[in-house]
């Protein structure tokens, strides 16, 4: 709906010629809104739509009622409505179809994302994430990663690949699901594949390409200029059972069973416990992931060694 439609609007409901043309100017006005990127649901639009003109209705039979003062508080309440369509109209037009959009999430809290497409992404705690304005439209469907740890789901199109980038690493996919943790003041860069292929890059000038399976992992150190790939072979030798246990012991455990070098440092090693149990064929990564999650903390590949610290 254009400015000019809500200012005719307006003036007909000063001559008291409102109904009908006015209602469906609104209902064209949110229709028009059901096509694009909205924070809404179409439930609530509905409701938005219902509670406009339930506003509506009431200002013109209370004003009836009160005609001595009529023109004064007709004023006030068509400001109201005016502003009403105004900011809905800004908001839903320019900050969600003509910007980029931005999530973000603070100290011990995630978010969920629905994406447009069908694909889906979990935010870890003091993450940044940008979504693309062209997200829809575009060739690609691009995301940026400024910090922290987001899990990926990614619904498959094989003519729009799915990009997740930052000023480290850029990665590529069609339909998979991987984790991506990233520190832009550490200079490090770390992904872990859970199902299908990936094609990773570093954004330098003479670019390097890396092509990942599932069970992989490839951390980037910029400041080092290191790269190291990590495949997490599945081991199952029997359940794995944890009983209110330190994570020293925990990872003592995990190092027997997949036959990994794991260390932890000492401030935590005896600070955090963990109870849990998983099956003999729980890939080794999503095991590792679970527990970190659980007790705060996060790891990190040095060589051949997996060493847990805390976040």
């Amino acid at each position: 709906m254009e400015f000019k439609k809500i200012k005719g609007i307006i003036e007909r409901y000063l001559k008291g010629n409102h109904g009908i043309i006015e209602q469906q100017a609104v209902d064209q006005w949110l229709d028009s809104l059901r096509g694009k990127q909205l924070s809404h649901k179409s439930e609530k639009l509905e409701s938005i739509r219902h509670d406009i003109w339930q506003h509506v209705e009431y200002q013109y039979e209370y004003l009836s009622r009160r005609r001595t003062s009529r023109k004064r508080l007709l004023w006030r309440s068509v400001g109201s409505i005016a502003a009403t369509f105004l900011i809905g109209f800004i908001l839903f037009k320019y900050i969600r179809v003509d910007h980029d959009i931005r999530y973000s999430t603070g100290p011990d809290e995630t978010r969920e994302i629905s994406l447009s497409d069908g694909s889906s992404i979990i935010l870890g705690e003091n993450a940044e994430l940008l979504v693309s304005k062209q997200f829809e439209t575009d060739s690609i469907r691009l995301v940026e990663l400024y910090e922290g740890e987001a899990f990926f789901l990614v619904k498959k199109d094989a003519s729009r690949p799915f990009v997740v980038k930052n000023e480290l690493m850029k990665t590529e996919v069609l339909g998979t699901s991987f984790t991506i943790r990233t520190h832009d003041v550490l200079g490090t860069w770390n992904i872990h594949v859970k199902t299908g292929q990936v094609r990773v890059s570093t954004m330098e000038k003479d670019s390097q390409h890396y092509t990942l399976l599932a069970n992989d992992s490839l951390s980037f150190d910029q400041k080092k200029n290191n790269i190291h790939y990590m495949h997490f072979a599945d081991l199952p030798r029997g359940k794995l059972i944890f009983e209110e246990e330190s994570l020293q012991k925990v990872v003592q455990k995990l190092a027997k069973q997949y036959d990994r070098n794991i260390q932890v440092t000492e401030e935590i090693g005896r600070a955090h416990q963990f109870s849990g149990e998983f099956d003999a064929d729980e890939p080794f990564a999503s095991v590792l992931e679970i527990i970190c999650i659980a007790t705060g903390t996060q790891y990190q590949l040095q060589e051949d060694t997996i060493i847990l610290f805390k976040k």
